[in-house]
């Protein structure tokens, strides 16, 4: 989901759904407005565009318990084994600012673990969009014949940022998850060398 303001972000919008649906998977995506997408327009992005789904990567404005205007961690449908992509500003922020956040608001990374995510990467505090790690980059990642594990994409992705410290990855590191392959246009791997065993 890209409700962004930024064209080239809708416009990987647009790849990543073609891409992944011409290689069997059930793909949707939101824009605020290219034509093309299943939904166009910031708000009101129906909820069923929540259920079922494996994979969500959601880039715009965040807080500590929103992705802005679609999903807020009070109305977070139960999810699927999601694994969400959120390189918004503060959903991973799971400690929460006690001068800003209201007493019984939730932290969006968090709830959606509670609520059926098998993980949740995003940003911790203010990100800006040049520091966004490329969401067709996420996709790819766990598209690619070469797995790699949710712990070495969250470390990838967050290597990708100019402000590196300020996205985390909640959820156990370790799960790798066996995606469909889909075929990108270089093709091929990103290669992410692993660190040996020491004992």
């Amino acid at each position: 989901i890209y409700p962004g303001y930024q064209y080239y972000q809708e416009l990987e919008a647009l790849e990543v759904r073609d891409r992944t649906k011409n290689s069997g998977y059930n793909s949707v995506c939101s824009t605020e407005s290219s034509v093309g997408c299943d939904h166009t327009g910031r708000w009101d992005i129906p909820e069923s565009f929540f259920e079922h789904k494996q994979y969500l990567i959601f880039t715009d404005h965040g807080w500590v318990d929103a992705l802005d205007g679609v999903i807020y961690s009070s109305t977070l449908p139960l999810l699927d084994l999601t694994w969400i992509n959120a390189p918004s500003c503060s959903p991973a922020n799971f400690w929460g600012d006690l001068d800003v956040v209201e007493p019984g608001v939730h932290t969006l990374g968090p709830t959606a673990l509670r609520k059926g995510a098998i993980g949740f990467h995003g940003a911790t505090g203010v990100r800006f969009t040049d520091s966004l790690p490329g969401a067709p980059l996420s996709v790819r990642l766990l598209t690619q014949e070469n797995r790699v594990t949710l712990g070495e994409m969250g470390t990838y992705l967050t290597g990708t940022s100019r402000y590196d410290d300020e996205y985390i990855t909640l959820g156990d590191p370790t799960i790798i998850l066996k995606a469909k392959y889909v075929r990108w246009n270089d093709g091929g791997p990103i290669i992410i060398h692993r660190a040996e065993n020491v004992a």
